[in-house]
């Protein structure tokens, strides 16, 4: 066969054998995986510490279970990952119910009228008949617009009220008086009620002018009724009461404050059958003044242990039988002879020696009263009505 000039020879396809065919029942062989690649070393700069990673411990098929369903009163235990590092602190169970306070030393309210957020104290908590209650107010004007210092309260100051007390018994008006100091917005006033029942104390301004016209109760040998939540405000909070820490016996103002209290109840108890009660209750607290002298005359020392068995040497004259006349008069004779001679030494620091009592001369340079000597203190009843 001849081919024109230039032209290419066809390129035959090379004869193969035909394949065998495959038996019926032989498995195709599994395509070959990939191998893997070899790990690269990872390029360290010279000087590196190396930081090992923490090693997986894999849990064994019964601490497993044991972490799948773990007891009720453990907690359960922390992931493998996490094991041997530091356990958080578990809370608290929650404490157990406060028991009911028997004699509190204070009921504590707070309600608020208009712009005014008045915090209402009784002293004791729960007081009783024939014994002295003291009402306090903490008054606190509502700021609108917060002041950078005090915040969203400011103490009310310089405030003249009076407060008018009836219920059970003829209708009485006070002189509310400032407690503590001037700028700390509190006021308040002593009462004794004559009989157990409800008292209501209506606050107002001693000029009669409008504002701070507030009602308040006071429950004397009876429980308050349960004030229901859906009547109080939203700045309003419910009674609580407040116990008391007890007469503290470490320096000579609470032995002193605890012996005037115990010595208005045997004023009161005198002529009665719990008069031997008081009496006892008196001589137990003067025998704690001695070693107590006031600390700025701790240099003498010596003649305020003298006064203090002086007391105690008067006191022990006092007796629980005697008729209420005869028993107010030894009163009267010990705080005469002892109690008055004590303060004027000691207390108000008028004289520099009282070995001559009644007689004494006047001391020259009067020492300066403490800031709470000098608190204005209350005159009682202004208006009785």
């Amino acid at each position: 066969m001849a081919f024109a000039a230039g032209a290419k020879k066809p390129v035959k396809a090379p004869v193969t054998a035909p394949a065998a065919p495959a038996e019926a029942n032989e498995p195709e062989a599994a395509p070959e995986a990939p191998a893997a690649p070899a790990p690269k070393r990872p390029i360290i700069a010279p000087g590196t510490k190396v930081e090992e990673l923490p090693k997986v411990v894999t849990p064994s098929p019964e601490e497993a279970a044991k972490m799948a369903a773990p007891a009720k009163d453990e907690p359960p235990p922390p992931p493998p990952e996490f094991q041997g590092m530091p356990v958080v602190a578990q809370p608290e169970a929650a404490a157990a119910p406060r028991a009911p306070i028997a004699e509190p030393a204070e009921a504590r309210s707070s309600v608020r009228v208009d712009d005014f957020q008045y915090v209402y104290s009784v002293k004791p908590g729960r007081p009783k008949a024939n014994t002295p209650v003291e009402l306090v107010w903490k008054i606190q004007e509502i700021l609108h617009i917060p002041d950078p210092f005090l915040g969203d309260r400011k103490p009310a100051t310089g405030l003249k009220l009076v407060a008018t007390v009836s219920g059970p018994e003829k209708a009485r008006t006070f002189e509310v008086h400032r407690v503590g100091t001037a700028s700390s917005g509190m006021y308040g006033i002593h009462f004794t009620p004559g009989t157990t029942g409800a008292y209501e104390i209506q606050l107002a301004r001693a000029d009669g002018k409008s504002g701070h016209k507030v009602k308040f109760m006071a429950y004397v040998g009876v429980e308050p009724p349960a004030m229901n939540s859906s009547a109080r405000g939203v700045n309003d909070r419910a009674e609580e009461l407040v116990a008391g820490k007890g007469p503290s016996d470490r320096d000579i103002d609470g032995v002193m404050k605890e012996l005037g209290k115990r010595w208005m109840a045997l004023e009161r108890a005198a002529g009665t059958p719990q008069a031997q009660g008081a009496v006892e209750a008196v001589r137990e607290q003067v025998a704690k003044i001695a070693g107590k002298a006031p600390e700025r005359h701790l240099a003498h020392a010596i003649e305020f242990d003298d006064l203090a068995k002086l007391l105690a040497d008067r006191a022990g004259s006092l007796t629980g039988d005697a008729p209420r006349a005869a028993a107010l008069n030894t009163l009267q004779e010990v705080q005469e002879q002892a109690c008055l001679r004590c303060h004027v030494r000691f207390r108000f620091g008028l004289a520099e020696s009282v070995r001559a009592w009644p007689a004494f001369e006047e001391k020259k340079d009067l020492d300066q009263p403490s800031a709470r000597e000098r608190a204005p203190r209350g005159r009682g009843p202004v208006a009785p009505r």
